[in-house]
């Protein structure tokens, strides 16, 4: 019976069919078109897919593409991003300014109270009183004798100045390699074996003053640094740093070059110079490598 349901189905939709066009004054025909159901599906199917392949083509290839939902320019994509983070940049700026605003705002008008927690006199309750002990006979001499040797004295000892004891940390892990050649201009300081992406850090606190790239030493950063001293990092692959950056000692500033030097028996090294009063230092006697 399912046969026979199936065959009456595929034979019923290859019956064809006769559409005729008829002049109305003569009925003569004039024109006609043969078809079954299946060549009517297949047609449609047909005509369907050329519809949907030329609008694809119109939409990818003409400014057509722009009227999608959706759709982003690649050209416009950075600058809608450079745009969303500074408008983010100005909004907290604001932010911070209306509440700097405000606290003055409370200020001036007195409404700021202040804690009751650290009041005068909670704070000297909470202050911890040391008693000391009186001296004994002994301390009291020796205190004594201390004094009278000590009061016509006019120096203890020869101390260094707070310059002469300037201490820095090392700018990366590793052995020198090659010394400071004060003799030879273009080794104004030490070589320093390290790692292929090592971090380079700051050796003390200090401003950028100088970032460039060069073919020879990669990346070079200059920071200024107290007491006139300069500190100079070269062959870098990259700056973690811009001009006019406040560091602090340790941190990282940049990373070490991936390169290796044939020069110097194709090692990896940071070329680290040290300057002072625009004179070159041997870093050794500041940095313990």
């Amino acid at each position: 019976m399912s046969k026979f349901k199936y065959k009456f189905f595929f034979e019923k939709t290859k019956f064809k069919y006769k559409l005729s066009i008829l002049n109305e004054n003569t009925l003569e025909e004039s024109w006609h078109i043969r078809f079954s159901r299946l060549s009517l599906i297949l047609y449609l199917f047909i005509i369907l897919a050329l519809i949907f392949v030329i609008n694809f083509f119109l939409i990818i290839k003409t400014p057509l593409k722009t009227f999608v939902p959706g759709y982003l320019d690649m050209e416009i994509r950075p600058q809608l991003i450079d745009e969303t983070l500074r408008t983010d940049s100005l909004l907290r700026e604001a932010q911070k300014t209306d509440e700097y605003l405000l606290c003055i705002k409370e200020l001036i008008s007195g409404n700021i109270k202040l804690d009751d927690n650290d009041t005068k006199d909670s704070l000297w309750e909470k202050t911890k009183v040391v008693e000391f002990s009186e001296k004994s006979k002994r301390e009291a001499a020796y205190c004594e004798k201390f004094e009278s040797e000590e009061k016509y004295k006019l120096s203890v000892g020869k101390t260094e100045s707070n310059e002469e004891q300037f201490i820095f940390n090392s700018p990366a892990h590793g052995v020198i390699i090659k010394k400071y050649q004060p003799n030879n201009k273009n080794h104004y300081g030490v070589d320093i074996l390290v790692s292929a992406n090592e971090s380079i850090r700051c050796v003390a606190e200090g401003h950028i003053i100088s970032v460039q790239y060069t073919l020879d030493d990669g990346y070079v950063i200059m920071i200024q640094h107290a007491n006139n001293f300069i500190s100079i990092y070269k062959r870098n692959s990259m700056s973690l740093k811009k001009i006019g950056d406040h560091v602090s000692a340790g941190e990282s500033i940049a990373i070490a070059s991936n390169l290796l030097d044939k020069k110097d028996g194709e090692k990896i090294f940071l070329h680290f110079e040290l300057w002072r009063d625009g004179k070159p230092q041997n870093p050794e006697k500041y940095i313990l490598f």
